[in-house]
């Protein structure tokens, strides 16, 4: 799971690329997420088998979002759904390291 991931995104606002770092340390999963050259700390990440998710909030324009992240990776392959007040995003991706 631990890798980075370039990632296609669809929103309600736009739709384009990301990119995702997650690593595990000391048990917990950690994520960084760069879109639009602003870089995002992912927050309170969980892992089970292949299934990952995390909770927080984006600042984004003045604005703090909440969000709600799950997804799944099967081999090099990444799908996800992010859940806020402003509507779904969904993604897929793959590692590429």
């Amino acid at each position: 799971m631990e890798g980075t991931y370039q990632v296609q995104y669809q929103s309600p606002f736009d739709s384009g690329k990301a990119i995702l770092y997650l690593a595990e340390k000391d048990g917990v999963l950690q994520g960084k997420l760069s879109v639009h050259d602003k870089y995002f700390t992912l927050t309170y990440g969980e892992k089970e088998e292949n299934r990952f998710s995390f909770t927080g909030k984006f600042g984004i324009l003045g604005l703090d979002i909440s969000y709600m992240m799950r997804g799944t990776i099967n081999e090099d392959t990444l799908t996800a759904r992010v859940h806020t007040a402003l509507g779904m995003i969904s993604a897929t991706g793959t590692k590429v390291k």
